[in-house]
């Protein structure tokens, strides 16, 4: 997810936190070069992976989104 800390992306989380076991790993990317906010490391501490990227920068965002599927397949 990216905006994760917002107020909207926050409740996301917070949800998909809630119900992880259907969703296997949750990431949320955080800006490059910015501190990780409060919100972002509680979330961390519940499981979340916090990836950070230059949204900008391609380059940057290659590595953080390799191997992640964005439909996994349920059972």
């Amino acid at each position: 997810m990216i905006g994760g800390s917002g107020n909207v992306g926050r409740e996301i989380l917070a949800a998909l936190v809630a119900r992880k076991d259907e969703f296997g790993t949750i990431s949320a990317l955080k800006r490059e070069g910015f501190p990780t906010s409060e919100v972002l490391q509680h979330l961390e501490n519940q499981g979340v992976h916090v990836l950070e990227a230059n949204l900008k920068d391609k380059n940057s965002l290659v590595p953080v989104f390799k191997g992640i599927c964005l439909n996994p397949v349920r059972n």
